[in-house]
């Protein structure tokens, strides 16, 4: 019972011990060294800029990249009518290149797969034996059953 009763005073005296150190740890650190931060880089209009020169970059670098696939499908255009023509004049008429048709959207028009979807309501897959069976997406669906069970179980 001693054993026990100066275990419990150790660790008590450790524990009491360890507060009091862990207590002066800090002031004697915070005393050497200011722990404030500086918030004024938060509120400089810095980090503003970046942000308006950056998407300023990514919107100069759309414009270019837009401009770039523009002229590639115009030299693709001219590349291919110049086959098309070198092809009538040096071969023959059965490897003719027929013209390329001209676009049909524009940049502001919408796709004709954007049209509007009608939800409709699940269907019942499963098969069934008769035309006057439950499917499984039934509010009763297997309700019949349970009660069967339940009417023997209750006899």
């Amino acid at each position: 019972m001693e054993q026990i009763a100066l275990l419990i005073i150790v660790a008590a005296v450790a524990f009491i011990v360890g507060l009091i150190i862990g207590r002066m740890i800090p002031r004697n650190n915070s005393e050497d060294s200011d722990n404030t931060q500086d918030y004024s880089d938060f509120s400089s209009p810095a980090p503003q800029q970046e942000l308006v020169t950056y998407k300023a970059d990514v919107q100069r670098h759309l414009d270019t990249t837009a401009e770039l696939v523009n002229n590639l499908t115009s030299t693709y255009r001219a590349l291919h009518a110049h086959l098309g023509d070198a092809n009538q004049k040096l071969g023959d008429a059965s490897t003719a290149i027929s013209p390329l048709a001209e676009p049909k959207l524009t940049a502001d028009d919408k796709p004709a797969a954007e049209e509007k979807y009608e939800p409709t309501q699940p269907r019942d897959y499963v098969p069934k034996t008769s035309p006057t069976e439950q499917g499984t997406l039934s509010e009763g669906y297997g309700l019949r059953a349970a009660q069967e069970k339940a009417a023997a179980t209750a006899k």
